[in-house]
């Protein structure tokens, strides 16, 4: 488990070869990661983004979102929501 601040974790350090391994990146397979969260209405599209770019570490993501941010992600382009 890691707690803190999602912004500020170098993803390096949880999906590289960890230290002192005697066959750095040979036959490497990071653990799965989970992700959950409680996302803040100001910066879920930073968080969301972040997480995107990173989709291919994740075996699960669970967050939970403010409604209006929920609507907008989900709302029709050129609807008012949107």
């Amino acid at each position: 488990i890691i707690q803190g601040d999602i912004l500020a974790i170098d993803f390096s350090t949880l999906f590289g070869p960890k230290p002192g391994s005697t066959r750095p990146g040979i036959d490497f397979k990071p653990e799965p990661v989970r992700v959950v969260g409680n996302l803040p209405y100001y910066i879920t599209s930073d968080i969301l983004l972040r997480l995107f770019a990173h989709r291919q570490y994740f075996e699960t993501i669970v967050i939970m979102l403010q409604r209006e941010v929920a609507e907008r992600i989900a709302a029709a382009p050129g609807t008012s929501d949107y």
